[in-house]
């Protein structure tokens, strides 16, 4: 008690002298321990599934305040687990637990039903069997005096070896499966924590993973960044991954859960991507988040920037905030990071399809215009047709061609550049040179094409190159970086980390005036 005492008053003691010193204090929300991420939900739910695990299976109960143990057996290692479609025989009895409810079973078992245990919120009770025909069920419910109870879009069942274990139906809590020893795995892939099933409507079984927050981590870090990366590159990305799980719990609510495990959100592999690297960058930056004025920030990150990040207005419109500016990221090695530099091509028939695909029919394409933002990357794309005009603003562009950023180029592949201009070479010398569309040059924003009016500055001056579009040309998206640009360039902190800058100088970084903490 003396040492608890002594603890207490010397936390007060220094919270009062960071108070007195005039340093700001501020609260904010804790890390949670445990977070829930979507395996199957919506189109990719499932009627049936298979929860095995090595070391034995419990079933449980749980939600978000409550727990209530079911049953356990260290020689069950697989079960399948089904939405309920049958007609089950209920005796009448119910029982406080699931020992008294066994016994029940067992002597049912022996007279030849194939009875098993069913709980339904709170009580257990005891089925002498399911079947798919009503009639049949009928039957056995009138040797017994039971009761038959229709399929319920609530309930699930439980096999082992092609029998019922369990079933179990709660209006509240969740039907639960955890490994009492080691990991537990769906259909074969191997998590941390627990496999939830969610059934709250008509449709089929949403599966989510209940895992800590940083073995959740564990499964996103590598998945996202290589762990043989530069080690301080990946204790940024823990940083930031932790972050933005932080920030998004609440983003599938709906659906029961935090957070998917995909690019929707994070890309999340379970056990099988795990690293020791990774796992130690985690566990050295544990409860560590990026922030701004003493709160957690909303964190973004992504592949490539290709020499310079955007801004949260460039790919979603709205409101920047202070810390989602665009900055320059030389660091960034352009010979290693994935479409660093990169161009596709279309015709005018294939962008006429893709458009035509999203039921935008516009007729022949003769021209794509594009505005764009301070930092270079394209915020209203314009397809000109021989029928009218269609234009997507900021990052939908890229769903609908499928480029890796929207901060692109646009010429026509028979474009020429009537120009010809004295430019120094290596030499250090100047020579007359005939700039093409496919000529590289350096623009305020980096290393850009010679298309459409462009303005340089040559030995004779300010030069403008106009161009001559050729009609029946191919149209070329050249462009730089992979992904949406906002927040962290996951290439540019590999840069930064190889140039000898800890994590928290990555982050601070690309999160202007952020801190970590």
């Amino acid at each position: 008690m003396k040492s608890l005492f002594k603890t207490i008053l010397a936390v007060f003691l220094v919270m009062s002298t960071v108070i007195a010193s005039g340093l700001a204090v501020f609260a904010y929300d804790e890390v949670p321990e445990t977070i829930k991420i979507g395996l199957f939900y919506g189109s990719s739910a499932k009627d049936s599934c298979v929860i095995s695990s090595g070391g034995g299976i419990a079933i449980s109960v749980v939600g978000d305040d409550d727990r209530y143990s079911l049953t356990q057996d260290e020689s069950v290692d697989e079960i399948t687990v089904k939405k309920d479609t049958l007609y089950h025989v209920i005796m009448p009895d119910a029982y406080d637990d699931y020992q008294s409810a066994w016994e029940k079973q067992a002597a049912l078992k022996t007279e030849g039903y194939s009875a098993y245990i069913a709980y339904k919120n709170g009580s257990f009770y005891v089925s002498a069997g399911a079947y798919s025909e009503k009639e049949k069920a009928n039957s056995i419910a009138s040797e017994l005096s039971a009761e038959v109870k229709s399929p319920s879009n609530k309930c699930v069942l439980a096999y082992v070896n092609d029998a019922i274990w369990i079933s179990v139906e709660d209006d509240v809590l969740y039907f639960t499966a955890g490994a009492l020893d080691g990991n537990i795995a769906i259909d074969g892939k191997e998590y941390r924590g627990e496999i939830q099933i969610m059934r709250r409507d008509t449709g089929d079984m949403t599966v989510v993973n209940l895992v800590g927050f940083d073995d959740y981590l564990c499964g996103v870090v590598p998945r996202e960044v290589s762990a043989s990366w530069n080690y301080e590159a990946v204790k940024a990305q823990s940083v930031v991954s932790r972050t933005f799980a932080m920030m998004n719990l609440n983003k599938y609510q709906k659906y029961g859960f935090n957070l998917d495990n995909t690019t929707n959100s994070q890309a999340y592999a379970g056990v099988s991507i795990e690293h020791p690297a990774s796992n130690k960058a985690i566990e050295e930056t544990h409860g560590e988040v990026v922030l701004y004025d003493g709160k957690p920030a909303d964190v973004y990150f992504f592949a490539s920037s290709g020499g310079k990040t955007g801004t949260a207005n460039d790919a979603w419109g709205g409101e920047n905030k202070p810390y989602l500016v665009s900055v320059d990221d030389p660091y960034e090695n352009a010979d290693e990071a994935s479409y660093s530099k990169w161009e596709m091509t279309f015709t005018a028939a294939e962008l006429k399809e893709k458009l035509a695909s999203r039921d935008v029919n516009i007729g022949d394409i003769t021209d794509v215009k594009v505005e764009y933002s301070d930092s270079g990357r394209a915020i209203k794309t314009i397809f000109v047709g021989t029928e009218g005009e269609k234009e997507y603003m900021r990052e939908n562009i890229r769903w609908v061609l499928g480029v890796y950023s929207t901060a692109f180029n646009v010429y026509r592949s028979g474009e020429q550049i009537s120009a010809s201009v004295c430019a120094l070479d290596r030499y250090n010398t100047f020579t007359q040179i005939n700039v093409n569309a496919n000529t590289q040059l350096i623009s305020k924003d980096g290393t850009t094409g010679a298309s459409g009016a462009l303005s340089i500055l040559s030995a004779d001056g300010l030069t403008t190159l106009e161009s001559a579009k050729s009609a029946s040309g191919d149209f070329v998206f050249s462009g730089r970086g992979w992904g949406h640009g906002v927040g962290m360039s996951q290439w540019g902190a590999k840069g930064m980390a190889d140039n000898g800058y800890n994590y928290k100088e990555i982050l601070e970084h690309y999160f202007v005036g952020t801190q970590v903490g």
